[in-house]
């Protein structure tokens, strides 16, 4: 008996595995069968919402330039550039405590692109933040210019 066994069924495979794109060899299924595995490919690994059970949900973390954004009520609506391959997609935070929208506009953010893994929300994508020590968001970006699109690895 392997180790990888002893593994609860929603386990699939470890980080390591996945990004040579291959499950492990040792690792079966309740069933005694290896799991499917399906990697994405660029420009956006996305799956099927359907696959949320039999796929690792490996999220898909770009940076791309805000081109647009609004408040209404509590909420800011930012609309993100993410280059040629992905284009203009949009988020909505809470981000009217430390941000005004006029400050948004051409900050590079990093964002889920494939956020249905993560929320059924009616986002395209999932900015990402995290909160201060007073609780407010603070957007998660990058310290220096970098092409919109890029990928985090």
């Amino acid at each position: 008996m392997h180790f990888q066994e002893h593994k609860p069924a929603g386990i699939r495979a470890g980080w390591s595995t996945l990004w040579q794109g291959r499950a492990p060899i040792a690792f079966r299924g309740p069933d005694g069968q290896r799991p499917a595995m399906t990697l994405h490919s660029d420009p956006v690994s996305e799956s099927a919402p359907g696959d949320r059970g039999t796929t690792p949900a490996i999220p898909d973390i770009r940076v791309g330039t805000v081109s647009s954004a609004e408040r209404t009520q509590d909420k800011t609506h930012l609309w993100i550039d993410f280059g040629a391959h992905l284009g203009v997609r949009r988020a909505t935070m809470t981000l009217a405590k430390r941000y005004k929208p006029a400050q948004l506009v051409g900050r590079q953010v990093c964002a889920v692109v494939n956020p249905h893994l993560h929320t059924a929300s009616i986002n395209q994508v999932l900015a990402l933040g995290m909160p201060d020590h007073s609780g407010d968001t603070v957007l998660i970006c990058p310290d220096r210019r970098v092409p919109d699109g890029g990928k985090l690895f």
